[in-house]
């Protein structure tokens, strides 16, 4: 494992390149805000019994699809509220 020389705070708590594993995970787009929150509940429990530090991430629209028809998002102001939540 690399061990970065320079620690950098990704938001208040959160530090990358520590000595502490950092996991940026979650669905590839928001597809519910329920969801999103099971997601990140059961990944953070286990990321914190590991020793991870825990980011989740989603996309709030995704743009780039193979089919114009595939599923993008609920909504662009949907998503990010329920990613600010």
């Amino acid at each position: 494992m690399k061990i970065f020389n320079k620690p950098f705070a990704i938001s208040e708590g959160v530090i990358a390149g520590g000595e502490r594993p950092l996991l940026l995970c979650g669905p590839c787009v928001v597809e519910s805000e329920e969801l999103c929150m099971e997601i990140a509940g059961k990944v953070s429990e286990h990321a914190s019994q590991l020793g991870f530090d825990y980011v989740f991430k989603a996309s709030f629209d995704k743009a780039n699809r193979t089919s114009a028809d595939s599923f993008r998002s609920v909504g662009g102001n949907d998503s990010l509220k329920s990613l600010r939540r």
